[in-house]
Order: C-alpha cells, then structure tokens, then sequence
C-alpha cells in the first residue's frame, strides 16, 4: 500500500509539474507572439509613412503623374496581398468583412493580377 501511494504521489508531482511547464511555455510564447506581431505592425506604418512621404513630395513638386503612379502601385500591391490571403483562406471572417464594405472586390480578388512588371520603376516626372 505504501508503494502505491508513493507511485501515485509520484505521478501526480510529475502532472504537477509538466502542466506548469505548460502553461509558463504557453504564457511566454503568447507574449514573443504578441511582441512579434507588435513589431510587424510597426515596421509596415512605418514603411507606409515613408511611402505617403514619398507621394506627398512628388505633389508638392508638381509631379502628379508619378504621384499617381505611386499610388496605383501602392494600391495594386495591397491587392495582391490581399488576393493571396483570400485564395489561401477563402472562408475566413475577412472575407465577410471585404464583402460588407465592398460587394466587388471579392470577385476582383479572386483572379487578380498587378498591371505592373516586377521589378517596376515610376515614370520620370513630366
């Protein structure tokens, strides 16, 4: 009886004990997540900021053309995110929300492609 109780004590600190290893690797991969995910999002402001810069001085300049250029190439690389992601998860709650703000743009996503070559360079300002 009294090896009974020292096998089952036994397994219930070797329990114990892997389920707080558990939880505590959870806890810290939930944060690195959480900072990673932070970081990312950081990274793309700030690159958006940079590119919103960028057109903003070319129509300060007068440089509409590229500014528009600019814009349209903007517009059709957040397209192509945006059309990988459907294709990969065409079920998913962002589809619903695409579709509520914008009927056709699902449609769009489905066979999308950028009008423009890869590597692209901007017109010269006219």
């Amino acid at each position: 009886m009294k090896k009974l109780s020292v096998v089952a004590f036994l397994l219930f600190v070797l329990s114990a004990v892997a389920y707080l290893s558990f939880s505590y690797g959870a806890r810290y991969e939930r944060e690195r997540l959480d900072d990673e995910l932070a970081a990312v999002q950081a990274s793309l402001w700030f690159n958006h900021l940079l590119d919103y810069r960028e057109i903003e001085a070319h129509l300060v300049s007068n440089c509409n053309n590229v500014a528009l250029e600019k814009t349209r190439y903007a517009i059709a690389g957040e397209m192509r995110l945006l059309s990988e992601f459907y294709k990969e998860h065409p079920n998913s709650w962002v589809t619903k929300y695409i579709s509520e703000r914008d009927g056709n743009l699902v449609e769009k996503l489905q066979g999308f492609r950028s009008p423009f070559p890869n590597p692209w360079q901007p017109s010269p300002c006219k």
